[in-house]
């Protein structure tokens, strides 16, 4: 794919596994103590990764099968909102964490729901989410699809895209990038978009003779 082809040796040189992101348990705590489900699953969590985690070792957690599917989709989202060596937390974390179970019984069976077998369920289950979970729109309920699509082995698998991987994008298809001061970019929140952005990464890769998660993170990585 000619357009990105001066980033391939980029693109083929990111390591994905170079950043270890830490977790504060008792930040966490904190906010969950009152939710004793909350909390076991956040012990889970602590018992089986530790106080830092790399992209391959939460793979590792969701390929657990003695671990429920809950506490994996937890993780993927204490991940998101914790902070990498020598970067910031976000401290809403816990806070929108709740909010996302506050009706557990929904969330719980949503999560158990997820089918990414096809384009066609995919989709079913970006809307089922988006939809249905509260504070968690794409930007995180497509880090749970990646981290699960590569535990199950998937070939295809999804990529997190977020609205830094966006301007990425368009930072590096953007003859003048000072435009990037003057507007914001971020992702559509539509499913049909998000299968057109795996496609497109997912085509970059094989050009590129890359991972797909490479061709994410490079495009993450463009945004300083």
């Amino acid at each position: 794919m000619t357009l990105f082809a001066e980033f391939y040796p980029s693109i083929r040189a990111v390591d994905v596994d170079r950043v270890r992101t830490q977790i504060s348990y008792p930040h966490w705590e904190r906010h969950l103590v009152t939710d004793s489900v909350m909390i076991d699953r956040l012990n889970v969590i602590r018992d089986k990764v530790g106080n830092s985690v790399t992209r391959q070792e939460i793979v590792n957690f969701y390929a657990d099968s003695s671990v429920t599917l809950e506490a994996k989709f937890m993780l993927a989202m204490i991940w998101g909102h914790e902070a990498t060596e020598g970067g910031r937390r976000d401290g809403r974390g816990p806070w929108k964490l709740m909010q996302m179970f506050k009706n557990r019984t929904t969330t719980d069976a949503l999560i158990q729901s997820v089918d990414l077998s096809t384009d066609e369920s995919l989709i079913a289950s970006y809307r089922d989410l988006d939809a249905n979970v509260d504070r968690c729109g794409p930007n995180f309920f497509t880090k749970h699809f990646y981290f699960l699509g590569k535990a199950l082995g998937l070939t295809n698998y999804p990529l997190i895209f977020d609205d830094r991987v966006a301007n990425g994008l368009i930072r590096r298809t953007l003859n003048d990038v000072s435009l990037l001061s003057v507007v914001s970019i971020s992702t559509m929140r539509n499913p049909e978009a998000y299968v057109r952005f795996l496609r497109l990464a997912h085509k970059i890769a094989q050009s590129a003779q890359a991972e797909p998660d490479q061709v994410e993170l490079f495009l993450f990585g463009q945004v300083a």
